[in-house]
């Protein structure tokens, strides 16, 4: 990764945006100067990553890995580029936040169908990473972003991708601590399974309406449960549609089983993502799916109508009026 023949305000119009922030690191809104696509781009401090014990080498594997990975639940690295201060990497622009938001935006209102629809986006992503010898090792809500046109979600964040050719050849403790499997935490070796752990955890709060297992209101880990796995689906939620007979998520067996199986504390027991991804219960969510593609087409539709409607007003009412209008559908 050198400095290319471009720089990348040659090729993106970085606006005045900010998309996130980080501890070595800025997102922005940015558009392609010559085709208009919107993209989000990274820019990393060579300094402040210096100060952080991150170098260049971090940051050109999470670029290799990006090159090579392929995945419609992954976010897609366009360009890299670099100048003496910075590292910039031109990603995929996702429009409506992350699955935190998601979870805290529908709170009480995630019906299993839709948990479903989502938590096997989740385990999709991280089967594939897994079928490469690629720990991702810090899965998290937060880490997976939302395209609102079709909500899938996409997983971001592999600064801390590794290759894991080996079950427990990995030492490292790294991650968010309360998304930590406890074998990572116990600094044991530990492999691809803290990535399902993680998962089964995001599984947890799409079921619980937010609520994580292990923390308590100000964000401090309850060490004892989390080195048990032990989760309580058995906690009263606070449902704003009391007239809605939809059997509550947290309370499906089936569900519980399939969380329970990855949040299970013996490694050899937990069940891989490529084997979580093939439980039957997914297939609930398939009926949230149609419900997005209906109204996807929906909103489709209704913005062609209203861009017709405004090509009156764009063109004028002269005669002999003649200009190009392009629609992006």
């Amino acid at each position: 990764m050198g400095v290319g023949a471009s720089s990348v305000d040659d090729e993106y119009h970085l606006q005045k945006v900010k998309l996130g922030e980080g501890s070595f690191g800025v997102v922005w809104r940015a558009v392609h100067r010559n085709t208009g696509e919107v993209v989000a781009i990274k820019q990393m401090s060579k300094v402040v990553m210096a100060e952080q014990g991150i170098w260049n080498g971090d940051v050109k594997r999470e670029i290799r890995f990006m090159n090579l990975l392929q995945h419609e639940n992954i976010v897609k690295l366009y360009r890299n580029f670099e100048d003496p201060g910075n590292i910039y990497l031109a990603l995929e622009f996702c429009d409506d936040g992350d699955f935190g938001d998601k979870v805290v935006e529908r709170r009480n209102r995630m019906t299993e169908a839709e948990v479903a629809f989502w938590v096997r986006q989740i385990l999709a992503p991280i089967a594939y990473l897994h079928s490469l010898q690629i720990c991702h090792r810090d899965v998290k809500p937060d880490n997976f972003l939302v395209q609102s046109c079709s909500s899938t979600l996409k997983l971001a964040d592999l600064g801390l991708a590794v290759e894991c050719l080996h079950p427990g050849s990995l030492r490292n403790a790294c991650g968010t601590m309360g998304y930590m499997a406890p074998e990572l935490r116990c600094n044991y070796g530990y492999g691809l399974e803290v990535d399902v752990w993680a998962a089964g955890l995001c599984m947890y709060m799409a079921m619980m309406g937010g609520r994580h297992p292990f923390l308590d209101i100000y964000g401090n880990v309850f060490e004892r449960r989390a080195m048990a796995g032990q989760l309580d689906f058995y906690m009263v939620r606070s449902w704003s549609d009391l007239a809605d007979r939809n059997p509550r998520v947290n309370e499906s067996e089936e569900a519980q089983a399939l969380c329970r199986a990855m949040v299970e504390v013996d490694v050899r027991r937990r069940i891989s993502a490529a084997r979580a991804c093939e439980a039957p219960w997914f297939n609930q969510g398939e009926s949230w799916a149609q419900k997005i593609r209906q109204r996807s087409r929906s909103d489709s539709k209704q913005s062609a109508t209203s861009q017709f409607a405004e090509m009156p007003r764009l063109l004028g009412h002269g005669g002999g009026c003649r200009v190009a209008y392009r629609m992006k559908l």
